[in-house]
């Protein structure tokens, strides 16, 4: 069962955006519109200026003013880089979801796309206690992920802002690391066991995917303490075209490319490279193998509906 613990009424709360967030929601006036949608929820809000330094700045700033709530407006990448800072503390995590795919909001079962809906939500929001996971000290709350899908994000990277130029390229590099993988070497250490590792791609994820869900990804427990490596080792079109379709038909457990373990820790260790570009909740990073993984049960409070 989730760790929702009982309403307990919010009255001030520090409200922190970064800039991408603040573009999204330049429509509505920026932070004098949000300021109207909080007092209309009985919030007493306060905005730290973005002056006041980095993202994990502005987060500590938050805290220091001991509000009920810090409210982060962003998305995974920016909710788990305030998760980094507020982990193990006392005051909870509002999330107003203004990010590409928002996969912890939608596992959370906030309102996506309406950020009226959001801030009403945080209004009459609950305490409920999730799972982090670090990888090398970067935190993460959904996933990481190796190979295929860090080449393509990192294609995404090189096109922020030019969104059409992306959905345009992106086709074509899809086929091509599908043509020529740069495939995943490494050994995966899962308690006293160690497992060989040769794969286009792996998705470590906190917590399980529910398979129901198909292309989606989901969880239903953000609370079960455990880590999920998952390997892919579908090769070539074909592969690939059988492996997506198992997905759609959400089937792809039963994929004889498809592997997974489970684990409260894991390692992966890599010798062919010093370093290794690697996508943790979103955001390229580049890190030194080995790769060690851990979750930290219910480490940190959010707040949902």
């Amino acid at each position: 069962m989730s760790q929702i613990q009982a309403e307990q009424r919010l009255h001030r709360v520090a409200v922190v955006m970064n800039a991408r967030a603040g573009a999204l929601l330049a429509g509505q006036d920026g932070s004098a519109s949000l300021a109207a949608l909080f007092a209309d929820a009985g919030l007493d809000a306060h905005f730290i200026d973005e002056d006041a330094g980095t993202l994990p700045a502005r987060i500590a700033a938050a805290l220091a003013e001991r509000p009920d709530a810090v409210i982060v407006a962003g998305g995974d990448g920016t909710i788990a880089c305030a998760a980094q800072v507020m982990q193990g503390g006392d005051i909870p995590l509002g999330i107003l979801p203004c990010g590409t795919v928002n996969l912890l909001a939608k596992d959370l079962q906030l309102p996506i796309g309406d950020i009226a809906a959001a801030v009403a939500l945080l209004g009459r929001a609950r305490r409920r206690a999730i799972d982090v996971a670090e990888v090398n000290g970067h935190v993460f709350l959904c996933a990481v992920m190796l190979g295929l899908p860090t080449h393509l994000g990192r294609h995404r990277e090189n096109a922020r802002g030019a969104t059409w130029t992306f959905l345009r390229r992106i086709p074509f590099a899809t086929l091509r690391h599908i043509l020529r993988p740069q495939t995943l070497r490494g050994e995966l250490s899962v308690g006293s066991a160690t497992f060989r590792i040769r794969a286009p791609a792996a998705t470590i994820t906190v917590n399980a995917m529910d398979e129901a869900t198909g292309l989606r990804f989901a969880r239903r427990r953000l609370d079960g303490g455990m880590l999920v490596f998952y390997e892919v080792r579908a090769g070539g079109v074909w592969g690939w075209a059988r492996f997506v379709g198992r997905v759609l038909t959400r089937r792809w457990r039963l994929d004889p490319d498809v592997r997974e373990w489970s684990a409260p820790k894991m390692r992966l260790d890599r010798r062919d490279r010093p370093a290794m570009h690697v996508m943790v909740d979103g955001e390229i990073r580049l890190l030194e193998p080995p790769l060690e993984f851990v979750c930290h049960p219910g480490a940190l409070t959010v707040l949902v509906g």
